[in-house]
């Protein structure tokens, strides 16, 4: 055995644990991941109360593509998250609403947040596609990249 193998099992291990426990309680419906989405209604209420920060984690061509996006949302495509986490600053706790198409990137992009310690990242159920359904207002302003 190489000095390598004790830390890619450990790594290993690691890694099922942080990927497979989300996914499994997302899929039974209880603990952190099923708890954890923010509506669309909640989202509302906190972009009126100015209390949510917004990243949109879809790629650049979907960002500025025929759905829009929120005003004001940051454009973090997930591809690139872990690179430019710095780009969220240094406070934690702050309350971050994750966009994409449907919520399946930013449920992976909420946990990759909580996995840096991010205790407010939250992603948004059926994000932009429930967005729209509701006829809630999108840009295609290009200035936030």
């Amino acid at each position: 055995m190489n000095g390598y193998t004790p830390l890619a099992l450990a790594i290993a291990a690691i890694l099922s644990i942080v990927i497979a426990r989300p996914l499994r309680q997302r899929r039974s419906g209880t603990g952190v991941a099923a708890t954890t989405m923010l509506s669309i209604e909640q989202l509302t209420s906190l972009l009126a109360r100015d209390a949510v920060r917004v990243v949109d984690v879809r790629t650049r061509d979907d960002f500025n593509g025929e759905q829009g996006h929120l005003a004001g949302a940051v454009h973090l495509p997930l591809e690139a998250l872990a690179a430019r986490i710095a780009e969220l600053g240094e406070n934690r706790a702050q309350a971050i609403a994750l966009i994409c198409r449907t919520d399946r990137k930013s449920a992976v992009a909420a946990a990759l947040l909580a996995g840096h310690g991010f205790t407010a990242a939250r992603a948004v159920r059926r994000d932009m596609t429930a967005w729209r359904e509701r006829g809630l207002p999108t840009t295609h302003d290009l200035t936030r990249h």
